[in-house]
């Protein structure tokens, strides 16, 4: 239960706080998910969870889907999962390990 605990502290960043974080703050959460995961992100995730808010913000979000889940599809339905690659990814292992566990 604590290796659980611990995983979804490395993301609730990501959910919880994206858009009230400054640039200092995102980059230092998101070092840290580079850091648990090296093997599938890369440095430049910081810019791109800098930069994410700018892009999701101007679409509601529904009120029957969960945040993490609609961010997902929202990268898919506009095909700019390209541009934000690392953060698919981050969505790809959070919404992987909510299944899993």
């Amino acid at each position: 239960m604590e290796v659980h605990k611990n995983t979804c502290s490395l993301f609730v960043f990501f959910f919880c706080e994206l858009e009230s974080l400054d640039c200092d703050e995102t980059e230092a959460a998101a070092a840290k998910l580079v850091a648990e995961y090296k093997d599938y992100l890369d440095q430049i995730l910081g810019v791109e969870l800098v930069q994410f808010p700018a892009f999701f913000t101007h679409f509601p979000e529904g009120e029957n889907i969960q945040r993490d889940h609609f961010l997902y599809k929202l990268l898919m339905n506009k095909k700019i999962a390209g541009t934000f690659q690392n953060v698919e990814m981050i969505l790809q292992i959070y919404l992987v390990l909510m299944v899993t566990n």
